[in-house]
Order: structure tokens, then sequence, then C-alpha cells
């Protein structure tokens, strides 16, 4: 990537910054509780944070639904549903990486305290929103907004193919409805095996203490 591209994507970052926060941790506060992490437990809710801006989880599906709007005085706006993750998708992502620096144990610390949605975002984005970023060098080439034509199940079925890889190494095959419905009974008891084995695998990973890397796991 040129460094100018570079560079153009964290101004934009820096434009959008403010308005990422609060939605992040508007989302943050409301996803801990339907995930069903404990907010009594500091490491779950590490791993939670940490994975906020990961657009490949549950955690950061969020970024699928926003849109940036404008080419000088940008913004971002929610949409009804989750898009393509395109150019304007890795800025959110680069923008929401940049906030979560250095400020992973705050948010980890107003979970526990189970503050609202709005206590978070006066509290962890003020440096955020306190000062107007810089004007941009030239204006920027809006993007379209375009909804995944995958759709939301498929989507969920991505994420949860992430998270098995993550805590197993199993990589699991995705498929879209049309080929799902092709299957034959035999594929179908294929996939369902290979479900049950991976499964079996984060069990295992679990009980053994170690993740599929042969690393100590935290639990």
């Amino acid at each position: 990537t040129p460094w100018c591209v570079r560079s153009d994507r964290s101004a934009e970052a820096s434009h959008i910054k403010c308005a990422v926060c609060g939605i992040m941790v508007q989302e943050a506060s409301k996803l801990v509780d339907e995930i069903g992490v404990s907010r009594k437990d500091g490491d779950a809710l590490g791993d939670f944070v940490e994975q906020l801006c990961t657009i490949q989880l549950r955690q950061g599906r969020w970024i699928r639904y926003l849109d940036i709007v404008g080419t000088a005085d940008l913004k971002v706006e929610h949409q009804d549903t989750p898009g393509e993750c395109r150019s304007e998708c890795i800025t959110l992502k680069h923008a929401c990486t940049s906030l979560l620096k250095n400020k992973e144990e705050e948010i980890v610390e107003a979970l526990a305290d189970q503050l609202t949605g709005e206590k978070m975002k006066k509290q962890i984005c003020r440096k955020a929103c306190s000062k107007k970023p810089a004007a941009l060098n030239q204006p920027r080439k809006d993007e379209p907004f375009i909804a995944d034509p995958r759709g939301l199940g498929i989507i969920e079925m991505l994420e949860k193919k992430e998270t098995i890889r993550q805590e197993t190494g199993q990589v699991l095959e995705v498929m879209d409805r049309k080929d799902m419905d092709s299957q034959s009974e035999g594929d179908m008891e294929t996939m369902a095996a290979q479900d049950a084995y991976a499964e079996q695998l984060r069990d295992a990973r679990l009980q053994s203490g170690r993740d599929w890397r042969g690393k100590e796991m935290e639990l």
C-alpha cells in the first residue's frame, strides 16, 4: 500500500474517531450481556474488549453496519443491514483499533462497573471528542454503502467459524444458501460430523488447559 494511501486513511480515521468511539462503547455495553460474558470475570471481559474491532467475530460485527458519509466534514451513519467490507470498512476498523489502544483496561473496568453506554461514552470518548481534527489534505471520494449480499445468516456462520478456528485450530467450510440447498444427505452428514469434531476439539482443549498450538490458556 502506498504511503499516501495509509496517510489518507489515518487522516480519515481521525475525523470519525469521536463518532466511532461513541458507537463502540454503546455496542460493547449491550453486547457483553447478549454474548453472555460475565461482568465479574476480568479475563473474559479483557478478551471481549480486545476483539471489539475484529470484524470477523460477533464482537466486531457492528462495524459492518457503519457508513462514512461526506467528502470533507466526515460523519458516520448506522445502516439497517450489514454492508460489504471494503475501503471504508477498513478505515472504520482503523479508527476503532486506534481508539482501543491504551483504553482496553478502562473499558473493561467500565463494563465491570455496569456503566451505561452513555456514561461510558462521556468517560472513555472524552479525549477522542475533545478537539476538531485537522482538515483533510484533499477531498475524500465517498464510497457507496452496499449491503452484503450474503445476508446476516452467512455472516453469523462465518463468525462462528472464526471463533472455532481461534479456539481449536479447526477450519470449517461455510457455504451460501444455494450451495446448502443442493447438498446431498451424505454431504450434510459429513458437515455435521465436522462440526461435532470441532466441538469435541474445543472441549478437549478446555479440559487440557492448552490451546490448539499447545500454549497454556487462561481459564
